[in-house]
């Protein structure tokens, strides 16, 4: 037997399972950065929303009356990772219900309707609405005016905000360096131009590919309208059938990979040093190459999301429910004291104090729902970073370094009597202004 006794090497399980990274992921989702950019754009894109709504609520259109019902939802009251289920903050206080707790439980997104949700499909499922209902067969002028307005409005605030957010996910993920929400929306404020530009560029190639088949529709019709055109115009329809149907596979592969990987397009921009067209062609690329990862990347962050929003939610409806229980303790104290006497009608301040304890339980149900949306797009950086792994072979701490741009570049330049710029003197490509002011050990001003 040898002397020396062998050594057992640290497992180094990241490079054995680097799907793993996704448990960092509801970390860095409940930071208090992250929570409080979801929340403010999820107000943000209620209250266009609800004012595009209003611009349309004249309208007859069925279709329309119910996006604008369901759109104008507010996010207190929006259902995604699960609900709380609790009463309003009015209701609540103003039910004396001898002490007990109701509704604490009702937090639980693994009841009922909400087990194939949770934060991954549901937000998913919210933010790709307005786009989805562009291709409803019934869809006419009007219904196409107001989707229209809602995808541009959903588009401008999540570029900023969704933007911010893989931006703190991605240095986070490779680094581990905390990024503030000053700092991240500034960034993505000056990259908002491409993060406008990722989505709406397979748009653009769907509205032009439709376009061409709308024009062929257009011939048709009014060829039926006269039967000495008839013949001879789907006769030629029929031969040039095999163009249409190309058109239409080419309208397949961009729809189904925009709608499979439309997440994947801001943390594209986030992560690399690329612009709104690259983040298109490196999300087209992973969706095509590494489907199965893909799928299996987002069955593990299903199973994640739904596991945080468990707990999100449970915390949040214990908020409000023992707050509101220990309010009726003491409502129920008052009513024996005053032997059942019956409420007084109030004015404006009553209703004033009322829509604050609204207001202050909505805060708390809104920091719920930005849960969702901050572990979707911090789950969504993720798995870009992972799809990169596999298929361009980048390692996991490649991030784009935003200093980097700024320190490069040319060093000053100075004319000369040639006419050919040159160097000015002390000033060598690269070399700071602390340096060239700084002496050396023998310069005589040393």
């Amino acid at each position: 037997m040898p002397d020396n006794p062998s050594t057992i090497r640290e497992v180094a399980w990241q490079d054995l399972c680097p799907w793993l990274i996704l448990l960092r992921t509801i970390r860095i989702a409940l930071s208090f950065r992250v929570l409080a950019l979801a929340a403010v754009a999820l107000v943000a894109l209620a209250a266009g929303w609800w004012v595009i709504g209003g611009l349309f609520a004249a309208t007859n259109d069925p279709l329309v009356q119910g996006w604008i019902e369901a759109y104008g939802t507010p996010p207190w009251e929006e259902h995604v990772g699960g609900q709380i289920g609790a009463v309003s903050g009015r209701e609540a206080v103003r039910a004396s219900n001898g002490g007990r707790i109701e509704s604490v439980l009702r937090g639980v997104p693994l009841v009922g309707a909400q087990l194939p949700v949770g934060p991954i499909f549901g937000v998913w499922r919210r933010l790709s609405d307005p786009f989805i209902g562009l291709f409803h067969g019934e869809l006419g002028i009007v219904g196409l005016a107001y989707l229209v307005l809602c995808c541009l409005w959903a588009v401008a605030i999540w570029a900023l905000f969704a933007g911010a957010i893989t931006r703190i996910a991605a240095l986070a993920l490779t680094r581990d360096e905390s990024l503030g929400p000053k700092s991240a929306l500034v960034r993505a404020a000056t990259k908002w131009r491409d993060y406008v530009a990722a989505p709406l560029l397979p748009l653009g190639g769907v509205l032009l590919a439709t376009g061409l088949l709308f024009v062929v529709g257009v011939v048709l019709r009014l060829a039926d309208a006269a039967w000495w055109t008839a013949g001879p115009l789907w006769l030629l329809a029929g031969l040039l059938w095999p163009i249409v149907l190309l058109i239409g596979f080419l309208l397949a592969i961009i729809v189904f990979a925009l709608l499979a990987g439309w997440p994947l397009l801001w943390p594209a921009v986030s992560v690399e040093r690329a612009d709104a067209f690259d983040a298109v062609s490196n999300s087209y690329a992973y969706v095509y190459q590494r489907p199965l990862h893909y799928l299996f990347y987002l069955f593990v962050a299903t199973l994640l999301g739904l596991v945080g929003a468990l707990v999100v939610n449970i915390f949040a409806a214990g908020v409000i429910d023992l707050s509101n229980w220990g309010v009726s303790w003491g409502r129920a104290a008052a009513d024996a004291l005053l032997g059942g006497a019956a409420t007084l009608e109030r004015g404006w301040l009553d209703q004033g104090g009322q829509a604050l304890v609204d207001f202050w339980t909505g805060c708390v149900t809104t920091v719920q729902q930005a849960f969702s949306y901050g572990f979707f797009w911090t789950a969504a950086t993720a798995i870009y970073l992972l799809l990169r792994r596999d298929v361009d072979a980048k390692e996991m701490d490649e991030v784009a370094d935003d200093e980097q741009d700024e320190a490069g570049g040319l060093p000053p330049l100075t004319g000369a009597e040639s006419g050919v710029p040159q160097v000015a003197d002390g000033q060598a490509a690269g070399e700071s202004a602390a340096e060239r002011e700084t002496p050396g050990p023998g310069d005589p001003t040393s």
